[in-house]
């Protein structure tokens, strides 16, 4: 999906810029996609979720799933922050 979206990104952008002044109808530019981070954190935070939204929070399994899921968006967001935070006092020597 990621490689799909950002092919059909590429493709609208170049005609949309290239049919200007031309007789054709410019297509809609489609919207860029959002990078999605690779870590196993994320990685099971996005998978636990899906699978609560597949089975619905009302089942005991799908309610655990969120809660899991809301968790390690947590620390995942505090991996992102620790990171920045890395990155910026080791750029500041």
């Amino acid at each position: 999906m990621e490689l799909g979206a950002s092919v059909a990104h590429g493709v609208t952008s170049f005609a949309a810029a290239n049919l200007k002044g031309t007789n054709i109808p410019t297509p809609p530019v489609a919207p860029a996609v959002q990078p999605q981070h690779k870590t196993l954190p994320h990685a099971l935070s996005r998978a636990s979720l899906a699978g609560a939204q597949a089975l619905g929070t009302d089942l005991r399994l799908g309610n655990a799933l969120d809660i899991y899921g809301g968790a390690l968006h947590k620390v995942h967001q505090l991996w992102c922050c620790l990171a920045l935070i890395m990155v910026t006092k080791c750029s500041l020597f």
